[in-house]
C-alpha cells in the first residue's frame, strides 16, 4: 500500500513538474511574442503603416494584459504604441487618451519621450500650457537620465522655445534657440534656424531672419539631397517669407526651385504639394500691379486675384479635399489629409472672392 502511494506521489509530481514546465514555457513564448508585436508595431509607425501599427499595438496591449495584468508597468510600451498609431493617424484625442494611460501605468518611471508626445498632443490641441508643462518635465526627467545627451535636451527645448513663439514670448523664445541651436542634433537645427527665422522676422530683422532661413536651406541640403521632401518645405516657408517681404522675383526663384522638385517621378507627398500650390497661390495674389492706370489696375488685379483662387482651389484638391461646392457634404471633409489647412484654404478662396467683389 505504501509502495503504491509512493508510486502515485511521485506520477503526481512528475506530471506537475511537466504541467509547470508547460506553463513556464508558454508564458515564456508568449513574452516573447509581445515583444516582438513591440518590435514591429514600431516598425511599420517608422515606415508610415500607421493603421497596421495600430493593429499590432493592440493585440500586444492583449496579450501584455493576459501575461501580467491590469496594472503592471508591462503594459506602458504597448499603451505609448497605440497613443503613437492615433497620433499619426491624426486621431488625437484617442491618442491622448492612451498617452495618459501610459503615463499613470509608468508612473515615476514615465520616460522624457512619453512627456513629449503629450506635450505635442496638447501643442497641436493649441493647449499651449499644458503643453509647455509637459516639456518641461521632460527636460527635468532628461537632465538626471544617464541615457539623455545634450542634444536630447536641446530637441525638448526646441519644443519649449517654438510654444513660447505661439504664445508670442519671443524674446524668450529667441533666448532659449540661441542656446541650444548649436548643441542640436543636426535635424533639429534645421528646425532651429527656421524659428529663429520665424522669429527675428517677427521682431522686423529681416537680414537676420533671411539669414537663418538660408542657414536651415543648406543644412536641408546636405542632410537630405537637393530633391528631397524636406528641402522643398523648406523652401516654401522661404518663399513665403521672400513674398511678406517684397522680394518677388527672389520668391519666384525658389518656387521653381520647388517645382522642380515636385516634379521629381518619386515625389509624392502630398501634404508638401498642397502647401506648394498654395505659395504659388500667394505669390501671385500679392504680385504688384505696377500702373497708374486704375483701370487697368484692377483687370489685372482681377487676374491675378482669379489665378489665385485656382492655385488655392489645387491646394485643396492635393488634400483630398472636396472642391465641388455645389455638391458639397460635411462628411466629405473627413477625407482630408488635413482639416486644419483645408479650412485655411477655404479662408483664402473666400477672402479673394470678398476681394474680387
Amino acid at each position: 500500500m505504501t509502495k503504491r502511494i509512493v508510486f502515485i506521489f511521485l506520477i503526481f509530481n512528475f506530471l506537475a513538474k511537466n504541467i509547470c514546465l508547460s506553463q513556464n514555457q508558454v508564458f515564456n513564448a508568449d513574452s516573447i511574442r509581445a515583444i516582438e508585436l513591440n518590435r514591429k508595431g514600431n516598425d511599420y509607425g517608422r515606415k508610415g503603416f500607421f493603421s497596421q501599427s495600430l493593429k499590432l499595438h493592440l493585440e500586444n496591449l492583449s496579450l501584455r494584459r493576459k501575461l501580467y495584468g491590469d496594472d503592471s508597468e508591462k503594459l506602458g510600451p504597448a499603451l505609448m504604441g497605440i497613443g503613437n498609431a492615433y497620433k499619426n493617424l491624426g486621431q488625437t484625442d484617442l491618442a491622448l487618451k492612451y498617452y495618459k494611460l501610459a503615463e499613470t501605468n509608468y508612473g515615476e518611471k514615465i520616460t522624457r519621450s512619453l512627456l513629449v508626445n503629450i506635450g505635442g498632443l496638447y501643442r497641436n490641441k493649441l493647449d499651449f500650457t499644458s503643453a509647455l508643462i509637459y516639456y518641461n518635465q521632460a527636460v527635468e526627467i532628461a537632465k538626471y537620465d544617464k541615457t539623455s545627451t545634450i542634444q536630447n535636451i536641446a530637441g525638448i527645448n526646441y519644443n519649449i522655445a517654438e510654444i513660447h513663439y505661439q504664445m508670442k514670448n519671443d524674446n524668450e523664445a529667441l533666448a532659449i534657440c540661441l542656446e541650444n541651436v548649436k548643441n542640436a542634433y543636426i535635424e533639429d537645427q534645421i528646425l532651429f534656424y527656421e524659428l529663429l527665422a520665424l522669429i527675428y522676422q517677427v521682431k522686423g530683422d529681416i537680414l537676420q531672419a533671411k539669414k537663418n532661413f538660408l542657414s536651415s536651406i543648406q543644412i536641408t541640403k546636405e542632410l537630405y539631397g537637393k530633391s528631397s521632401n524636406n528641402l522643398a518645405i523648406s523652401y516654401i516657408m522661404f518663399a513665403n517669407f521672400l513674398v511678406a517681404n517684397d522680394q518677388f522675383g527672389e520668391a519666384r526663384k525658389i518656387l521653381k526651385e520647388i517645382e522642380n522638385i515636385a516634379a521629381q517621378p518619386e515625389f509624392s507627398n502630398k501634404k508638401t504639394l498642397s502647401d506648394y500650390f498654395k505659395a504659388e497661390g500667394y505669390w501671385i495674389e500679392n504680385f504688384p500691379v505696377a500702373t497708374s492706370d486704375i483701370n487697368l489696375f484692377k483687370k489685372q488685379k482681377a487676374q491675378n486675384i482669379e489665378t489665385a483662387i485656382k492655385w488655392y482651389l489645387k491646394s485643396l484638391d492635393a488634400l483630398n479635399f472636396n472642391t465641388d461646392f455645389k455638391n458639397f457634404d460635411v462628411s466629405d471633409a473627413e477625407n482630408s489629409i488635413s482639416l486644419k489647412n483645408s479650412i485655411e484654404l477655404l479662408k483664402l478662396i473666400a477672402d479673394a472672392h470678398f476681394e474680387l467683389d
